[in-house]
């Protein structure tokens, strides 16, 4: 029986341009217009490409305390309710069983004691750091969150060939992963890229997070985030097909 997967990264619950389920009495006026409309993008594909089987997040679930940066990029200040809001999240999307990667320390704290391990414990998803290998239908995935190289698109792509040798060399070496991977799953870059052949397939995944604030000022003169969402439809043999969707938000085009 054929299984959807949907496989979403870097939502960032707390920042005023992260993807929330809820609205707080503090908001960041340049910034909500991109947030709004990213919420209701995100929930009409979401209910139209329902039911989901899996899910799959790729890390910084939540954005973590505001760093020194005047509160402009921070809704809901406490950790343990950006937390409670990536649950509801995560049940909103309504995929019955998944995975979660640990995101940077930077937004999910601690290594010892992560947010995101308690989001998966809410939820029932399997938490890893690092997935070596994570199987639905027979398909095996590598999920990680970071991944070297800058934004560049020249980068990107080498960056997704080295995640692939480095794994192919660990399992030569050291047998770890047991079975190489069949799909690369990385964030962090929040912006999209692809690379791959018949024997394997790397995603750096586009993100859930509008620009704004400090860090999207700084970062807009090169590039605008890739806004999206994966998904796959898996046939228990293995065999899958997967689309990628990013939307144009208008909100962006209008900077």
């Amino acid at each position: 029986m054929s299984k959807r997967v949907i496989i979403l990264s870097d939502p960032h619950c707390g920042a005023t341009t992260g993807l929330h389920v809820r609205h707080c009495k503090y908001d960041n006026p340049f910034n909500k217009p991109r947030r709004i409309e990213l919420q209701k993008v995100f929930w009409k594909t979401i209910n139209k490409l329902k039911p989901f089987a899996h899910a799959i997040w790729v890390g910084d679930m939540t954005h973590g305390p505001d760093k020194g940066r005047q509160n402009d990029e921070i809704m809901i200040n406490e950790p343990e309710n950006q937390a409670k809001e990536a649950v509801k999240l995560i049940k909103g999307v309504g995929a019955p069983e998944g995975l979660i990667v640990m995101g940077s320390k930077w937004h999910v704290g601690d290594t010892a004691n992560p947010l995101e391990k308690g989001i998966a414990d809410k939820v029932g998803y399997e938490f890893h750091r690092v997935a070596e290998r994570h199987t639905v239908n027979n398909l095996n995935f590598h999920v990680k969150h970071k991944v070297g190289g800058s934004n560049s698109h020249r980068t990107l792509g080498n960056a997704l060939l080295n995640e692939w040798e480095s794994i192919v060399l660990n399992h030569t070496r050291h047998g770890v992963p047991d079975e190489l991977p069949d799909v690369i799953l990385r964030g962090h870059r929040h912006v999209y890229h692809q690379r791959g052949d018949e024997v394997w397939q790397g995603f750096i995944l586009p993100c859930l997070q509008t620009w704004g604030g400090n860090i999207g000022a700084d970062m807009v003169a090169t590039y605008f985030p890739t806004v999206g969402l994966t998904y796959m439809d898996i046939e228990k043999d293995g065999s899958y097909n997967w689309r990628v969707i990013i939307w144009g938000l208008a909100s962006h085009q209008e900077q």
